[in-house]
């Protein structure tokens, strides 16, 4: 069954502006070491740093966790053996699970993520 779905659009431009703003600071505090290794090696590292934003974004949209919020460093987005996104939280509750989609095209990243009890 559903229990929630959230999905959100990032301006890539405007995310990296802002990263460049705020430099490192703001990539410790929004990215865990993982996600940033993977995204740092990248040719356009903006599109899939603004890509995994919008899917922690998404993610605390689907859980709509507001009496307990939480941080950004403690949504990890991650990969596959297939290349496929997933995400791995505390905040997933027992007995739930998430699904993530995610892309970048034309200067948006989008994401999209449905938590479903199991």
């Amino acid at each position: 069954m559903i229990e929630g779905t959230g999905i959100d659009i990032v301006d890539i431009g405007r995310f990296k502006r802002a990263v460049e703003r705020h430099g490192e600071r703001l990539l410790l505090r929004l990215f865990t070491d993982g996600e940033l290794s993977y995204c740092i090696g990248k040719r356009r590292p903006e599109e899939h740093l603004a890509a995994r934003f919008a899917a922690k974004e998404a993610f605390f949209k689907a859980t709509n966790n507001r009496s307990n919020p939480f941080r950004f460093r403690e949504v990890d987005i991650r990969r596959d053996a297939d290349g496929r996104p997933y995400i791995v939280s505390t905040h997933l509750g027992k007995g739930q699970r998430s699904s993530l989609a995610m892309s970048h095209d034309g200067g948006f990243s989008i994401a999209q993520v449905v938590v479903e009890s199991i």
